[in-house]
């Protein structure tokens, strides 16, 4: 599939987030997320630990065609992860928050 363009503004390019993206931009969320979210960082997630998650994410953004990424000189600088309000999370998400839970008690 190729590049599905939204809008191309000073420099930064947005697409709907593909397959051929999913890696890259699970890196960054799991970046972001661990260094900046309140939740993710009390309970001590590391980036590498939370990249499991942002790919089950990516996947599920990906098979909706709701989510977004900007690109500057072909790098992914940003993203929005959309989904269905009446979609469902990912199967694999719930049977990790169990065993996660298990952990923390």
């Amino acid at each position: 599939m190729s590049d599905i363009l939204l809008k191309e503004e000073k420099g930064i390019v947005y697409e709907i987030l593909q397959k051929k993206d999913l890696e890259e931009t699970a890196v960054l969320i799991s970046e972001v997320f661990t260094k900046g979210e309140p939740s993710v960082r009390y309970f001590g997630i590391t980036a590498k630990e939370y990249l499991y998650i942002a790919e089950l994410y990516c996947k599920k953004g990906i098979e909706e065609g709701f989510s977004i990424i900007a690109k500057d000189k072909g790098k992914i600088v940003a993203f929005l992860i959309s989904e269905d309000f009446d979609s469902s999370k990912p199967e694999d998400l719930k049977k990790l928050i169990k065993r996660l839970l298990l952990i923390w008690q």
